[in-house]
């Protein structure tokens, strides 16, 4: 299995927070060496932005935080490409949050699932994993 990761689902599984969501199957997939962990570099610079305003602590800028989480955690980063730009400016205008819809268009390119807790994702037609 191939996942890309939602930007609050890292957060909740590096940061063990009481409010998580992450039930014991999902950590259980986390952790599966099978499992292909992929992480957006969108969810990068969305957390770059919500640091920069004050609206998420992290113990480091949030190119290191997500650097180090990358090598402690075992996942792979998934960089912007062209073809996922174009799956982007096709998806239905539903949902009009640009970094769940260059999520949503990445794992469509990529032929991924996308763990995420955010059901406003089914509406992009993206197959979700949770």
């Amino acid at each position: 299995m191939r996942l890309l990761i939602d930007t609050q689902i890292l957060l909740w599984w590096v940061r063990g927070e009481p409010e998580s969501q992450l039930k014991k199957s999902h950590l259980e997939t986390l952790l599966d060496p099978e499992v292909e962990l992929l992480f957006s570099h969108v969810s990068v610079w969305e957390m770059a932005i919500k640091q920069s305003i004050g609206k998420l602590r992290l113990p480091a800028p949030a190119g290191d935080f997500a650097e180090f989480e990358a090598q402690d955690k075992f996942f792979r980063f998934l960089p912007i490409q062209l073809e996922h730009i174009a799956a982007y400016q096709k998806l239905p205008m539903d949902h009009r949050d640009p970094f769940d819809r260059m999520l949503a268009a990445q794992a469509q390119v990529e032929g991924l699932q996308l763990m995420t807790s955010n059901k406003n994702f089914d509406r992009l037609g993206i197959k979700r994993y949770w």
